[in-house]
């Protein structure tokens, strides 16, 4: 029993392992190749350009709704230098506000299916997508990938404005009698 779970275990390794270095097709998009991501953007008619972050990290920069995000590479063969990734992260934030909060995050993760939101360490708004690039992933999947992207941070947008916008004042009610004069 004992050996069939070892064999067992071993050949859900090997099946892993098999499936995550199995050939990409040609022009496939893959969080491997960055520059593929960016030349996708680019493609779809969005911004598309290489950047580091503070710590020397590779990242992709583009925008949709007006708005700047970030597409990470994670899940890495060698994560300090970004190689040999397997996932991208699509991410953008917000400024502390006081009107951004832990609830405005959980309204949206209540009513979303795509995408995350909750207020990092420095108070900020995150709002993320992760997405596996194993396999590769072809261009017309990648421009709805981004068009999901666009969705889940302009349903974010609206919550943060609905939030912003300072609560009615109450309407003035004039007391009446329902008594007749008589």
């Amino acid at each position: 029993m004992r050996t069939a779970i070892i064999v067992a275990a071993s050949l859900l390794v090997a099946a892993a392992a098999q499936a995550q270095s199995a050939p990409v097709p040609a022009g496939a998009i893959t969080a491997a190749d960055p520059a593929s991501i960016v030349k996708a953007l680019q493609a779809g008619g969005y911004r598309g350009a290489m950047k580091t972050n503070k710590t020397g990290q590779p990242y992709v920069e583009s925008a949709a709704n007006g708005s700047t995000f970030a597409i990470d590479l994670y899940n890495c063969d060698d994560n300090d230098k970004k190689i040999g990734c397997k996932t991208m992260l699509f991410s953008t934030w917000w400024k502390p506000e006081p009107y951004l909060t832990v609830a405005l995050a959980n309204r949206y993760n209540s009513k979303s299916m795509f995408g995350r939101a909750y207020i990092n360490d420095k108070s900020e708004l995150v709002l993320e997508l992760p997405v596996t690039t194993v396999g590769g992933i072809n261009q017309a999947n990648f421009e709805d990938l981004v068009d999901w992207w666009s969705n889940v941070d302009n349903e974010m947008d609206k919550l943060i404005d609905d939030a912003a916008k300072p609560p009615a004042k109450p309407a003035v009610v004039t007391p009446t009698s329902n008594r007749s004069a008589g």
